[in-house]
């Protein structure tokens, strides 16, 4: 494939269509859906789903296949968002063989896809919501939803003038997002570099705003973070 690189590119899909309602009003996993996504994945992103538990996981990972494939048909496309939203049955539908792939790992964990070494991607999920980050350059992506005990945290982890900067906020809800802009760019940056957040929390988020290509965004309730160097 000859891809026409864009700059950033993150890739949004949810999956909420993997779970119906019945008449109480309770999620009822939509297993037929599933077993349709499920056999045209790869068979690295299969074997991954065999091994977890709960069909909510699952459903994120068979989602993360779906939208590898998705997202290497389109980088071939110049005219997109920087944030596309994927409809997982058209997904589905849509699913191009030619475009699976085979993800390596570096030393330090970091998967790569083996035969588009001139993509780079990163994948994260929260809650219903799986996303992929496609680059030319090495780059992590996070996305973060609710957080309790957000001071607590910040005093564990951040350093003196990040866990003052969230915890002197006038209300609990600038609390919370200023927590989450500094944990989504730490765990992006880890997930960009592969050396682990342990680690990676010691980058200061203020200096790697100035050092780093940082993107924030806001998206329903959550906070995404990409990291690209």
């Amino acid at each position: 494939m000859a891809a026409k690189l864009s700059k950033i590119t993150i890739y949004i899909t949810s999956t909420e269509v993997f779970f119906n309602r019945d008449a109480d009003g309770n999620s009822v996993f939509d297993e037929k859906l599933y077993k349709k996504a499920y056999n045209i994945v790869t068979e690295g992103r299969r074997s991954k789903a065999d091994k977890l538990r709960f069909n909510e996981d699952k459903c994120r990972c068979i989602a993360a296949g779906l939208l590898l494939n998705y997202a290497l048909r389109q980088e071939k496309v110049d005219n997109h968002s920087e944030i596309v939203m994927v409809d997982i049955i058209k997904a589905c539908d849509g699913y191009d063989k030619s475009y699976d792939y085979k993800i390596k790992y570096q030393k330090k964990g970091k998967p790569y896809f083996k035969d588009y070494k001139e993509l780079n991607f990163n994948i994260t999920h929260s809650g219903k919501y799986v996303a992929c980050a496609i680059s030319d350059k090495p780059i992590g992506i996070d996305m973060e939803g609710n957080r309790k005990d957000v001071c607590s945290v910040a005093r564990r982890f951040f350093n003196k003038d990040e866990s003052e900067w969230v915890c002197m906020a006038e209300s609990e809800s600038e609390q919370k997002e200023r927590f989450l802009k500094i944990w989504t760019f730490k765990e992006a940056y880890s997930k960009m570099t592969g050396d682990g957040i342990a680690l990676c929390l010691k980058q200061p988020y203020f200096q790697g705003l100035k050092n780093l290509n940082v993107i924030e965004k806001s998206f329903e309730e959550y906070r995404i973070c990409v990291v690209k160097k």
